[in-house]
């Protein structure tokens, strides 16, 4: 049985092949946050002034303590993000920065609530999942291991989700995909 472990552990861990493509995926996640927050910029203006955010308990407090700032002086808000995005694409991927975006993200999404949109709530789905998705695990070796295979199984859960979203984005149930698939089989 503990063989049979050691050896998923073995299959699942990530050795230094995938650095490329990881820190290409978060630097692409991270490029498209940068377009989001460009063109939303004087939406949120509008959010803020006709919808503002309010604090309901003292934990909305911590979970979106960006807004915050952003309730103060959106630009110096949204100044502050786009830093830490350019910043993160241009550096290695890691973890602080990936939390810190991921926290950000989440509260920007939280503030434009009325105006998200399915792609929102994926974009902070991978966001998610780049937490766990270091380019060099940095922990000594035992670490280095548990990380690895964390991260190869972040890696395999990003593929199998967008699998997913394309092949449940195809089949919505409508007449052309029923009459498609009919005359497929």
């Amino acid at each position: 049985m503990i063989s049979t472990l050691r050896n998923l552990a073995f299959a699942f861990q990530l050795p230094g092949r995938n650095e490329f493509w990881i820190s290409f995926f978060c630097k692409s996640l991270y490029g498209f946050l940068i377009l989001k927050v460009l063109m939303s910029w004087s939406t949120l203006v509008d959010i803020a002034t006709y919808l503002p955010h309010q604090f309901s308990s003292w934990h909305t407090y911590i979970l979106y303590a960006p807004l915050l700032l952003l309730q103060i002086n959106i630009k110096a808000y949204l100044i502050c993000f786009l830093g830490i995005l350019i910043i993160s694409v241009l550096t290695k991927a890691n973890y602080i920065s990936a939390v810190l975006i991921f926290w950000f993200s989440v509260s920007l999404s939280r503030f434009m609530f009325p105006i998200l949109n399915g792609s929102d709530l994926v974009l902070n789905l991978f966001l998610l999942i780049a937490l766990f998705l270091p380019a060099r695990p940095l922990l000594k070796p035992w670490g280095v291991v548990t990380q690895e295979t964390i991260s190869s199984i972040a890696l395999l859960f990003a593929r199998i989700t967008l699998c997913l979203i394309y092949f449940l984005s195809g089949y919505d149930g409508g007449q052309l995909c029923s009459a498609f698939l009919i005359s497929a089989w």
